[in-house]
């Protein structure tokens, strides 16, 4: 992975050379100083490799491996194979005695362009860093070294007054400055015998020099090479920027009134006499190269730059930039995930032996939920039509509908909404007009089939439901919830707190609150549920009696962030695990008064399909097969069961995780769980109940057909 790094730093700064050469030549037909185009190459040379592999998401290890105890049965051994190849391949635990495994990582073209360099073992890299810090060291040693010599020597010399500026006088060592902050000037003897505009025109390109701050500058750059030696292209781009700094230099000077002619002169006679070049000082004499270089800038040139030399000194600064850009960065970084276990069992067929034959369990969509969503689109359609014609601007329409079990509609609502707005649409369309329990929602994009051969020519969120048969509209708990809202929003609190406030609140017919009540619940103490004494003790507080009351349950009201109602709902983290968003909450028991046709248990009859009881059943029943401990009192802290089935609904693998409050299995950490199987086509996450009453968190997964 040091390679790696280093290799990917080394391409990067080669790219950005480029940019750095692009931008000086447009410096120059521009008349910018020259010497900008360099300090935007270095800087980028070393940061943007650092951002970039910062930015970079990290392997994701989990910390038991995902090998143990797979498949048992014959033909499921060259699975084992395959994972334990994999779990091999990764190298060193990231803890004494654990065992890793790398369960994603992203494949990196320039690990593909270098395979070889993943061969290098631990001991390895630390021999680089070793190298690499000692020759920073040699190297910053040598160059104060130097620096403190030319120090010392500059005490001894003597000082003279050449035209009102006090210069040091050596032997041999000059013109050049000495220092960062306070440069001073060193000239050799021959300097005060030469004429006075000899002098004037030296004295002045080591004025704008200490203008400029170019010493400075300079010593930044030999820092920032010293720091990262084996990065030949910051060496490079250093020269340029040595030279970029002399260059910009002969043109302030010539802006003050000299003669090119005869400042050129002066730059030859002193390359000629010049025989020592201090370690780090900026020098008027230059290697034979850059002195040529340097008279060539000297001579006028009227003429305007070509527009193809501005076009090609800005593409090959962008294709510099674009090269880098396009390198993916190595990945450095490590994310442990929690503890995996990976069930023994996995079933030759879907008829597992538990307190019964446990049956298949197929994937959620079933024939009559297609049907039902067809239903929908034929009333959407008939009371919409407008929806066959694109909305202005190119928006996404929103429709929420309620359908009664009759299939005529009981409420609904269309809105154009713009593509950043859908989601608060949505939302809001849902609390305003569906009763919530058995909402769903699809997504049609423009151009899509509908029902019997529509195409639509925009996008479509229908969000909606189908109210069961014998669903009393007037005792919906949709009505509970905005009523609460619009009277107690202000008390909810975070959904992570261990203490909610909770409303009881005794309804009218006509969906108005005749009497409440406030209190708190400590819904940590409460897990598992403990069993409730009395549930009238709140109504009766308010001097109700059970036999006034009817329709009691209990649901809540939730609050985004941005202020919007609603459950905030969850996002996929970069590890593939759900994390919940931060929300406001507030618990409601609520009860409706009863009329003289209603018995004392009355209730709404469920939002579910016909098959939910049976399927809830089929879940219970894998859960108890696989995991026997799932629901033992006070069971496994935050402890996740999965379960990946194939299309006909077979268990193909099973296994537990721990997550941290608020956090659950998605698509994405089961394949990464399970990287042999095939794509994941459908999830049903929730909660499974046992007789007793007790809880586990199960997640079930379909593998795509």
């Amino acid at each position: 992975m040091m390679w790696q790094t280093m290799a990917y730093a080394l391409v990067v700064s080669a790219a950005l050379a480029m940019t750095g050469y692009g931008l000086e030549r447009l410096a120059v037909h521009l008349g910018l100083p020259r010497r900008s185009g360099w300090l935007v190459s270095i800087t980028a040379s070393v940061l943007f490799p650092v951002a970039a592999i910062l930015a970079a998401p990290p392997k994701f290890v989990v910390e038991e491996s995902a090998v143990q105890g797979l498949a048992q049965r014959p033909q499921d051994f060259a699975a084992q194979r395959v994972m334990a190849s994999r779990a091999l391949q990764i190298g060193p635990s990231t803890a004494p005695g654990t065992s890793a495994q790398v369960i994603a990582s992203r494949a990196s073209r320039f690990g593909q362009f270098a395979p070889w360099l993943s061969r290098w073992s631990v001991p390895t890299v630390r021999t680089i860093l070793v190298f690499w810090l000692m020759c920073s060291v040699l190297l910053m040693a040598f160059v104060f070294a130097a620096s403190a010599r030319l120090r010392r020597l500059a005490a001894s010399f003597p000082r003279e007054v050449v035209q009102g500026v006090e210069v040091i006088v050596s032997e041999r060592i000059g013109p050049a400055l000495l220092g960062v902050w306070r440069p001073r000037l060193v000239v050799p003897r021959w300097f005060l015998t030469e004429p006075a505009g000899i002098q004037q025109l030296i004295l002045e390109h080591e004025r704008q020099h200490v203008l400029a701050r170019d010493p400075l500058l300079l010593w930044a750059g030999i820092i920032t090479v010293v720091a990262l030696p084996w990065n030949l292209p910051l060496w490079w781009q250093l020269s340029r920027l040595r030279l970029a700094i002399e260059l910009d230099c002969d043109a302030r000077v010539l802006r003050t009134g000299a003669r090119p002619q005869l400042y050129g002169e002066v730059l030859l006679s002193v390359t000629r006499r010049s025989t020592h070049l201090p370690a780090g000082a900026l020098a008027m004499s230059q290697p034979v190269s850059a002195r040529e270089r340097r008279i060539q800038n000297l001579m006028p040139s009227s003429a305007r730059p070509a527009l193809w030399h501005l076009v090609r000194a800005l593409g090959l600064g962008l294709a510099g930039v674009g090269v880098a850009f396009a390198l993916d960065a190595p990945l450095v970084r490590t994310v442990v995930l929690p503890a995996l276990q990976v069930s023994t069992a996995v079933p030759a067929t879907g008829a597992v032996p538990v307190k019964g034959a446990v049956p298949l369990l197929p994937p959620p969509s079933s024939a009559t939920q297609q049907a039902a969503f067809e239903q929908v689109q034929r009333a959407v359609l008939a009371r919409y039509p407008q929806i066959l014609t694109a909305p202005e601007r190119g928006d996404t329409y929103v429709v929420a509908i309620s359908l009664r079990g009759d299939g005529s509609i009981s409420r609904s609502e269309l809105r154009s909404s713009s593509r950043a707005g859908v989601r608060e649409d949505v939302e809001a369309l849902r609390q305003e007009l569906l009763n919530g329990d058995g909402a769903s929602m699809r997504s049609s994009p423009k151009g899509a089939p509908w029902i019997d051969g529509t195409v639509l020519p925009a996008s479509v969120v229908l969000v909606y439901e189908i109210m069961p048969v014998g669903y009393d509209e007037s005792r919906a708990p949709s009505l509970v919830q905005r009523a609460v809202r619009a009277r107690y929003s202000h008390l909810m609190k975070p959904s992570d707190s261990e203490v909610l406030n909770r409303v009881t609140v005794f309804m009218t017919d006509d969906g108005q609150i005749d009497r409440a009540t406030v209190d708190a619940v400590n819904v940590k103490s409460q897990q598992p549920p403990a069993p409730v004494k009395d549930p009238f003790a709140r109504f009766r507080a308010m001097g109700l009696q059970p036999e006034q009351l009817s329709f009691m349950s209990g649901t809540g009201i939730q609050r985004r962030p941005d202020g919007t109602p609603g459950n905030a709902g969850v996002k996929i983290g970069a590890d593939g695990i759900l994390r919940r968003l931060p929300d406001e909450t507030l618990l409601i028991s609520y009860a409706w008064p009863r009329r003289a046709t209603e018995s004392a248990d009355a209730g709404q009859p469920s939002f579910g399909h016909t098959d939910y009881e049976a399927r809830r059943a089929i879940e219970l029943a894998l859960v108890e097969k696989y995991f026997p401990d799932a629901f033992t009192p006070g069971g496994k802290a935050q402890e996740q069961f999965w379960f990946v089935l194939s299309p006909a609904g077979e268990v193909v693998r099973a296994g537990r995780i721990k997550l941290e409050q608020g956090q659950g299995v998605s698509a994405l950490l089961l394949q990464r769980l399970a990287p042999d199987l095939k794509s994941i086509g459908s999830m049903s996450p929730g909660e499974v109940r046992n007789a007793a009453g007790e809880r586990a968190s199960a997640t079930f997964a379909w593998l795509a057909p």
